[in-house]
């Protein structure tokens, strides 16, 4: 979780999206995916996507149950 204090980080919490990736693990959503936090775990699952995920503030398994 160090990752979480480098400015990579911050920058890609920005912009990730702009490239289709997004937190596969975010830490406000432990008890949705069942996994730990992982601030280095990132994602492509396209810009569309991405830009949906990161605005909605949903993890990716919300946003694939909200397309069913």
């Amino acid at each position: 979780t160090e990752f979480k204090d480098d400015p990579a980080y911050a920058w890609l919490c920005e912009n990730a999206w702009k490239f289709g990736f997004i937190l596969r693990y975010p830490e406000a959503k432990t008890d949705i995916t069942s996994i730990s936090y992982e601030p280095w775990h990132w994602r492509f699952v396209g810009r569309d996507a991405a830009y949906e995920i990161s605005t909605s503030s949903m993890c990716l398994e919300e946003y694939t149950a909200s397309k069913k």
